[in-house]
């Protein structure tokens, strides 16, 4: 086993979960916060896919603002879960916003010409006011 995978001490270390925690915002039009922690990768992908469209999966879906601050890493399945969901809401007339992305994940959507297709914005007040209007 490489070194790298084990804790100084011998222990092997379990790697890094995404955590997800939803809040209900008080607007006009429901508005879900979602707040991401730690990594969105194969592992953890198709289950935020599945839990964010359960949750919008109604006639008016909400405005999602999604809050990537603490998101350590995206791959290309944690991409997938943001265009699929995107496009969920989109086809219902919500919307999704991505809120204080890390450089990280604003370079990955550049670099996929994916940056036209999400609503960035620099906190999630702005994305708050943006939705408001």
């Amino acid at each position: 086993m490489p070194d790298d995978c084990q804790h100084p001490d011998g222990k092997i270390e379990d790697p890094p979960q995404l955590e997800v925690h939803v809040q209900r915002l008080p607007h006009a039009r429901p508005t879900l916060l979602v707040i991401l922690s730690g990594p969105l990768d194969h592992t953890s992908a198709a289950q935020l896919t599945r839990t964010l469209l359960r949750l919008t999966a109604v006639p008016s879906p909400p405005h999602l603002i999604m809050d990537a601050a603490r998101l350590t890493f995206c791959d290309s399945s944690g991409l997938s879960t943001l265009v699929t969901v995107c496009q969920s809401l989109r086809a219902g007339g919500g919307q999704l916003a991505l809120a204080d992305a890390p450089a990280s994940l604003t370079q990955l959507l550049t670099r996929t010409g994916l940056t036209a297709a999400f609503e960035l914005y620099p906190s999630v007040a702005a994305a708050e006011a943006a939705l408001a209007e």
